[in-house]
């Protein structure tokens, strides 16, 4: 017979202590300084590249949702706290990902060797994911973030989706 306890699921997730001592480290940092690795593995007594790496994960995942503090991975020397201008500039590569992934996805969608042969709900489902990866692609071609990039600029702030997407057709 099973314990009520058991039973019982949690509304909010704990956080390890493991994961409380490194977010807590996470905060402490300053924009643009960088906390080695070795550091941040002698703060919970194992290795935070290998056999920990979920522990940094999720300690920064924290910080970013709770703190606004993003942080990147420097290879082999430990993590950064970005600045402002320096947020900005990663998230260029999310565009270029998004869009290579967006790629990807529309050369798999467009491998469906017998259309006819589908389902009325699998057609909807290949034409739709279709027409998404496809405006994706159209949306993130470096000609139109340049395009958007100038009409931004003229607004001095982000632009509403419609007027985007006005702009982009």
């Amino acid at each position: 017979m099973k314990s009520e306890k058991s039973n019982r699921t949690r509304a909010i997730p704990e956080l390890s202590v493991d994961v409380k001592l490194v977010y807590q480290r996470v905060r402490e940092m300053a924009p643009g300084a960088v906390i080695s690795y070795v550091e941040l593995s002698e703060v919970v007594h194992r290795n935070i590249q290998t056999d920990g790496r979920w522990i940094l994960q999720r300690a920064r995942h924290k910080a970013q949702r709770e703190d606004k503090i993003v942080t990147e991975c420097v290879k082999n020397e430990g993590v950064k706290r970005l600045d402002d201008a320096g947020i900005v500039a990663s998230s260029s590569s999310y565009v270029k990902r998004t869009r290579g992934a967006a790629k990807r996805g529309a050369i798999k969608i467009g491998s469906v060797r017998d259309y006819n042969s589908l389902s009325e709900y699998d057609r909807v489902q290949h034409d739709a994911a279709a027409t998404v990866l496809g405006l994706i692609l159209m949306c993130s071609s470096p000609s139109k973030v340049k395009q958007l990039e100038g009409a931004v600029k003229k607004m001095h702030s982000e632009l509403p989706s419609a007027d985007a997407i006005k702009l982009l057709s």
